[in-house]
């Protein structure tokens, strides 16, 4: 009986998430620029660990969006999501690539909620790695 009643709450728990991500799809075609951008990444976050090809197109979109705006803080932003992406899909090589590159931009603004970000994340994938050394570098 306990068993149902947790595959019900599962069910309604990705239901709702799925809807969430709906409405957060049809918003981000009534939007444009950084606001879209923004919605992009939340959705990216919403699907990444249960749909992550899904979650791919949607980075890929916020990512080119992004650099059609020139905005080094939205494509490092994206670039990290992606990598998140690789990471739930287990490929931690191509995550440890976008890492890397969303912190170098991340570096060159200064900006340290995005360099934090970076140096967590690449920490965590050497640590997935068995590069122990490098972790405590990062």
């Amino acid at each position: 009986m306990k068993g149902i009643f947790y595959i019900a709450i599962l069910f309604l728990c990705s239901n709702n998430l799925i809807g969430q991500s709906d409405s957060l799809i049809d918003y981000s075609k009534g939007v444009e620029g950084r606001e879209k951008i923004e919605a992009l990444h939340q959705i990216v976050i919403d699907l990444w660990l249960n749909y992550p090809e899904r979650a791919m197109g949607y980075g890929e979109e916020a990512l080119s969006l992004a650099q059609e705006l020139d905005d080094s803080t939205l494509i490092s932003k994206s670039l990290r999501l992606i990598a998140g992406v690789y990471y739930y899909k287990g490929d931690f090589a191509l995550s440890l690539e976008y890492n890397q590159k969303a912190l170098a931009i991340a570096l060159e603004l200064k900006d340290s909620s995005l360099i934090n970000n970076g140096y967590n994340n690449i920490g965590l994938l050497n640590h997935n790695l068995g590069s122990y050394q490098t972790v405590l570098e990062y």
